[in-house]
């Protein structure tokens, strides 16, 4: 998995995140259904962590794989 090219899906994501199986966070690499999510910034549409707050959410219908693995791969690139 390109991590360059799957942070492009962590913002104004809102219609991705809904359509998704689950979600997860690179932030803190924890895996979560989308209806976790209560907060949501950027005129409603990025979602926050359920645990930590951050804007830091991919959902699966990206298609970047929601797994640990590359969530920490990411959280070594990005954060």
């Amino acid at each position: 998995m390109d991590v360059i090219s799957a942070h492009q899906f962590y913002k104004d994501h809102r219609a991705q995140i809904e359509a998704s199986d689950s979600c997860g966070c690179f932030f803190c690499s924890n895996v979560f259904l989308p209806t976790e999510i209560k907060v949501w910034i950027d005129l409603d549409n990025t979602a926050l962590c359920p645990k930590f707050g951050i804007d830091s959410v991919i959902g699966s219908a990206s298609n970047v794989p929601v797994n640990p693995e590359v969530l920490l791969k990411m959280n070594e690139q990005w954060i």
